[in-house]
């Protein structure tokens, strides 16, 4: 997430915003199903009153936290098979470290 800010421009209803920004690793290769990897997110806010104004960037900032979850959760799915096999072979490598560190015990 870059930039989280509330806008107020001259004649436009004031608006919070968020962007995102999501550099997959070179390994994952785009399909129709990916998840756009950036995008600003907008919530307009009510500025009538003090407490009006509050009460809608309550509400925009808990839409934003939502999206943000809902599209990182895209993401977590689209590059699970990216990262599996880096984790595997970490894995297997430290499982290799302990049967080493025992068939030293044993001698």
């Amino acid at each position: 997430m870059r930039s989280l800010q509330t806008r107020s421009p001259a004649l436009a209803m004031p608006s919070l915003s968020v962007s995102y920004s999501i550099s997959p690793p070179p390994a994952f290769s785009a399909s129709t199903s990916t998840p756009e990897p950036s995008s600003t997110l907008s919530y307009p806010l009510d500025a009538s009153t003090p407490l009006a104004h509050l009460e809608s960037l309550e509400r925009a900032l808990q839409s934003a936290r939502d999206d943000l979850n809902a599209r990182l959760t895209e993401w977590k799915d689209a590059l699970k098979d990216v990262e599996k096999p880096a984790k595997k072979s970490k894995k297997k490598s430290a499982e290799e470290d302990e049967d080493e560190g025992d068939d030293e015990e044993e001698e």
